[in-house]
């Protein structure tokens, strides 16, 4: 949500009580905007509609709209809790006071209070609604997403009998140790035992979680997962494949092809699956973007057996309980994500509800032989598991891996600090330093051999110049890079390209765009993607605005008819005509668009974190702000921009800057949760 600069809110014109009115914070004050001028105009309508206008009640709705903001779905009502919502939007001094006034009046607000409801009463604006000792209050919205969302979630978690029925083992064996995937190097891959026991969970069970950082397999298990489904019988058309993002669901089709592809004599059952492709979950779910609603529901559900879900850490509630809806109820339906990454951009934090303690279920004696006779059948050790307990909800339901077969080890062992929840201090200190002599730092960061997690001082050396090398790295114009796009003079439509030679070199060309990537905390500003963008487009003597051969391109709009999506990311080439051409990397092969018909796009050197989930680069260079962006800088955010780095992250920021962001952690209330 864009807040409307400050100096153009004319708060007294509102519609707020005007004791309120006094007490926000003046316009000139108001620094980073939580809310937009629309919103202090809701919370006049709302009370207008209940017919009631009481000073507490409006500056309760006010803390509610900011906790949307930050991705809550309610707000404790709760002193602290209320206080810290008020507080960007009172005055200093402020905030306390109103939090005691609104926690009077809830206390004793009369039965004739029409603002409010309760789970009995779903016709009021607001959701009064107490568990146990804790209070909650939701906008009605967020109060029937959550306690749709939750019922059908545990409606699914007491589904324990699945129809799709095999010999798990024997058919595990098969795939893993008599057809494995096979590395890079011709090594077999061998599950870790964290992976089978994630496969024989979600193999013997409908709903299941899977959680684990990047590079612990998530994707080799799906693919491992869906082969051994094929072979029980389940035809290749009958899974749907889906992820928030489209190039999310364009790395899940990657991995799954090149695994099948990495097979020495694939079973006709595995090459059936080279037909099935990943789509956004807008697409699977139908989105129609007249109603803002989607076609797919209980009535009409999605079409398939087997769902499969990855990146589910940016899936916010409602987009979650439309999922859910839309499943068929005899469906299997897997989830997958990483519990430590950023929430969803939208309210709801899916996935740290249904992992509620950050550990795998509690299982079954049936599961937990199943995973013994599977490890046994594949040659692996068993693992760890977690103790029986007849009372747990999540009971069969979550499996977390573990083994990290990825990131290069500094990057591995950063992120396990940051997740254990070491001293921010601490972190900060482990962090090696770049070269601090000049020449040496830009040597160093045009260098392709550098790996790990180092530190750049802002005052070694300016962002400016720190990206322009950076970029030089991998996309330079007198290396490898720049002979390709020579050499891609010679594309020409048809859309697919076909030709072998022009195929492969538009391969190098987008393989050489996603080697590396600058991810920013903020989207404006000098330190904000758009700013260095502008940087580095001026550096390679372009216009803003316009694209020119060589620039990687970001699609910030889905377009359906075209097949792109938000969050898909090309480059610009010249055809043999001097048209400019966008190339983007697809399920079919590499498709050529007319730079004049994309969607709306804008430059990809850099982007922010948020736009980077989903995406993984040999080298990240990680911008942190000197100061601003305080509401944006958490431990989530620099966890997820590290972990999208397999080789290489350089980090430029000031140390204290960095030490905040990870001294906060999202806090986002959800009130009844999905357990």
């Amino acid at each position: 949500m864009t807040p409307m600069a400050a100096d153009a809110v004319d708060w007294r014109t509102s519609g707020l009580d005007p004791e309120l009115v006094r007490a926000l914070r003046p316009p000139g004050e108001m620094g980073e905007l939580p809310l937009t001028y629309s919103d202090y105009r809701l919370i006049a309508d709302l009370c207008d509609i209940a017919g009631e206008c009481h000073p507490a009640d409006q500056a309760l709705l006010l803390a509610l709209l900011v906790a949307r903001d930050e991705g809550s779905l309610c707000i404790r009502v709760e002193s602290d809790a209320v206080k810290r919502r008020l507080e960007p939007v009172l005055a200093d001094g402020e905030a306390e006071a109103w939090a005691g006034r609104i926690a009077r009046r809830l206390a004793d607000l009369p039965e004739a209070a029409r603002l409010y409801g309760s789970p009995g009463d779903l016709s009021r604006p607001l959701i009064d609604l107490t568990i146990g000792p804790r209070r909650y209050v939701y906008f009605q919205r967020y109060y029937l997403a959550a306690a749709q969302l939750r019922e059908r979630v545990q409606g699914r978690l007491s589904d324990v009998q699945p129809p799709i029925q095999g010999d798990w083992p024997r058919i595990l064996r098969e795939v893993v140790r008599d057809a494995p995937q096979r590395l890079p190097s011709g090594e077999p891959l061998i599950p870790s035992a964290d992976q089978v026991a994630a496969l024989a969970l979600a193999l013997s069970r409908q709903f299941v979680v899977i959680s684990g950082g990047p590079g612990t397999g998530k994707t080799s298990t799906v693919c491992a997962l869906l082969r051994c489904l094929v072979r029980a019988g389940v035809r290749a058309d009958d899974i749907a494949l889906a992820a928030p993002s489209g190039r999310a669901a364009q790395r899940m089709t990657e991995a799954l092809h090149a695994g099948i592809g990495s097979i020495d004599t694939p079973s006709e059952g595995d090459r059936s699956l080279l037909s099935a492709a990943g789509s956004t979950l807008h697409r699977l779910l139908g989105y129609n973007p007249r109603t803002g609603g989607f076609w797919r529901g209980p009535d009409d559900p999605i079409e398939g057996r087997v769902v499969v879900i990855d990146e589910v850490s940016m899936v916010d509630a409602e987009l979650m309980r439309h999922l859910v809806e839309a499943a068929p109820l005899d469906a299997k339906l897997l989830l997958l994500g990483d519990k430590d990454q950023l929430p969803s951009v939208e309210s709801g934090a899916v996935l740290s509800d249904l992992i509620p303690d950050g550990s795998g279920s509690t299982l079954s004696g049936e599961v937990r032989d199943l995973i013994g006779e599977c490890c046994r059948a594949v040659g692996v050790r068993e693992p760890k598991l977690p103790a029986g307990c007849e009372t747990a909800t999540t009971r069969d339901a979550v499996a977390i891996l573990t083994t990290n077969h990825r990131s290069g080890c500094g990057i591995r062992h950063i992120a396990e600090r940051i997740v254990a929840g070491d001293p921010p201090e601490e972190i900060v200190h482990a962090l090696p330093a770049a070269p601090a002599e000049a020449e040496a730092l830009l040597e160093w960061l045009s260098g392709a051999a550098a790996e790990g997690c180092a530190l750049i001082p802002d005052g070694v050396m300016s962002l400016g110049e720190c990206a322009e090398r950076w970029v030089e790295g991998y996309l330079a114009a007198a290396g490898e890079f720049g002979s390709l796009l020579k050499a891609a003079s010679g594309v020409a439509l048809p859309p697919v390209l076909e030709d072998v030679e022009v195929r492969e070199c538009a391969e190098a060309l987008l393989a050489s765009v996603e080697r590396g990537r600058i991810l920013t905390l903020l989207r404006r500003g000098p330190h904000g993607a758009e700013g260095v963008n502008r940087r580095l487009v001026a550096f390679h003597g372009g216009q803003w605005g316009r694209a020119y051969a060589g620039m990687p391109v970001l699609v910030t709009r889905n377009d359906g008819p075209l097949g792109l999506w938000n969050g898909d990311v090309g480059v610009i080439v010249r055809d043999r005509r001097r048209r400019l051409l966008a190339l983007f990397r697809k399920p079919e092969g590499i498709r050529a668009y007319p730079e004049r018909d994309l969607p709306p796009w804008s430059p990809a050197y850099a982007m922010t974190v948020h736009k980077a989930q989903g995406s993984e680069y040999d080298r990240v260079l990680l911008v942190v702000p000197p100061e601003g962006g305080e509401r944006l800088l958490s431990r989530e955010m620099v966890y997820t921009a590290l972990t999208r780095a397999k080789r290489l992250v350089a980090v430029h920021s000031q140390a204290p800057p960095l030490v905040a962001a990870l001294s906060r952690r999202i806090e986002r209330d959800t009130g009844i949760g999905l357990l």
